[in-house]
């Protein structure tokens, strides 16, 4: 049901799957979830391994040092990947999402006027793709205007990212990086991964699913860990649940990986309403449970 639902709202914002793959590269680099994702516009696809937990916490510090930044240099970024046990070929296959999706100008228009302080655009960009990308971003704009990440097929998951970079068209410094490196360098190690995946889609996208695997199975919450959340969007809350009925008990301590409690008395993560049934991920109707005379009961959706 999840994944019909990503894809008719990818229908109507072609950004959708573009964001969700970021959501899940964030989350997987400093506090793991529970969230899969099935690409729909055009992409592979992979089964997502159960049982992950979501983190009961945020940590913004952990993102700002640990998440690469679309700024930094070759160096930086396989360091990054290197500290979560992620290689290179990683790197370039994951890389590889930003076949799809924007990016605010504030992100790259340093490449366009001032690159590392010179007081002239990065070298490696291509001229034609600078005035192209000045249009779009002009150097004293708020910087909120947004550019495609790939300019040939910019809403479909395939291997023109890697032709964008052999053609010096890659947008953010962290996606040239992986085919120019830096002005005057040798040619970086990871050129030769960029022209395999530009020249072999399919290698590209088996290299993708594997490296999303690896990514997923960063410090995973299972277990006793984490929680296994009723509301999506919020952290469980503790609350006391006497007036609930023996089978909705039973059944909401399944549902966060809980152990009933044998008398009529306990407590289950819900929100704050304690006398409210425990409440399901709002898109997920799925859950059901059997009442006293056999008759199903949705525990469906709740709205506020």
């Amino acid at each position: 049901m999840a994944s019909n639902i990503i894809q008719q709202a990818s229908q109507s914002d072609p950004r959708i799957g573009a964001s969700l793959i970021r959501l899940h590269f964030h989350d997987c680099f400093v506090q793991v979830s529970t969230r899969g994702i099935k690409i729909h516009a055009g992409g592979p696809t992979w089964n997502v391994l159960l049982g992950r937990r979501d983190s009961t916490t945020a940590n913004q510090a952990g993102a700002n040092a640990s998440i690469p930044a679309p700024f930094e240099n070759l160096s930086n970024l396989t360091a990054k990947f290197s500290a979560v046990g992620l290689n290179v070929t990683d790197l370039v296959a994951l890389s590889g999402a930003h076949t799809f999706g924007r990016s605010q100008c504030r992100l790259f228009s340093n490449r366009l006027y001032n690159f590392s302080g010179t007081g002239v655009p990065d070298p490696t960009l291509n001229t034609t793709y600078l005035a192209n990308l000045r249009q779009i971003c002009p150097q004293n704009g708020a910087g909120f205007n947004v550019a495609n990440l790939d300019p040939t097929t910019p809403d479909v998951f395939d291997a023109n990212y890697f032709s964008n970079l052999q053609s010096n068209r890659g947008l953010l410094q962290s996606d040239q990086e992986l085919f120019s490196g830096a002005s005057g360098a040798p040619t970086p190690p990871t050129a030769p991964i960029v022209n395999l995946f530009s020249g072999n889609q399919s290698a590209f996208f088996q290299s993708f699913v594997m490296s999303m695997i690896k990514m997923g199975n960063i410090s995973p919450l299972t277990g006793g860990n984490g929680e296994i959340r009723l509301n999506c969007r919020r952290v469980a809350v503790v609350v006391e649940t006497t007036s609930y009925s023996p089978e909705t008990r039973n059944l909401a301590m399944e549902l966060i990986g809980g152990n009933a409690p044998e008398t009529g008395e306990g407590s289950v993560a819900s929100e704050e309403r304690p006398n409210e049934a425990p409440k399901i991920c709002e898109n997920d109707t799925s859950y059901a449970e059997d009442d006293a005379l056999g008759k199903k009961k949705t525990l469906g959706k709740q709205r506020r």
